[in-house]
């Protein structure tokens, strides 16, 4: 009897916090995306940047300084394309994020009206009363 007790209340604590697992799981999921996007967009912009600071190294007359300034046009537009691609790519996640997040809290109020409509008492029988003479 205690048996099939605990193995009920184990089942129902399980579903009961089933909803919380799945979104922790999406929301570890997020967070080692958007992790993953700004390690990589630090190791470029760094990149870029050292590249300029050598390149600004090797200056030695006139025209090293008009090739060095020639080339920061097409570092500008380098680092402008790059920012853009990271604002798509961080705009992208937020969306699949919300987008997870309202599928999860639809499905969490379909499974909160199935366990509310379970725990509502049936119909309950009316006893007859006996009426005393």
């Amino acid at each position: 009897m205690y048996e099939d007790l605990l193995e009920s209340v184990s089942t129902q604590f399980g579903e009961a916090l089933a909803p919380a697992r799945r979104f922790n799981t999406l929301l570890l999921e997020c967070t080692e995306k958007l992790a993953d996007l700004q390690l990589t967009s630090a190791r470029t912009y760094s990149s870029i940047a050292l590249d300029q600071a050598r390149a600004a190294l090797d200056i030695s007359d006139m025209a090293s300084l008009q090739a060095y300034f020639s080339n920061q046009l097409r570092i500008a537009e380098t680092v402008s394309q790059k920012i853009a691609e990271d604002a798509n790519t961080l705009l992208t996640l937020g969306q699949d994020f919300g987008a997870e997040i309202q599928k999860l809290a639809q499905e969490n109020v379909v499974i909160f009206n199935r366990a509310a409509q379970g725990a509502q008492p049936g119909p309950t029988k009316a006893t007859p009363t006996r009426k005393s003479a």
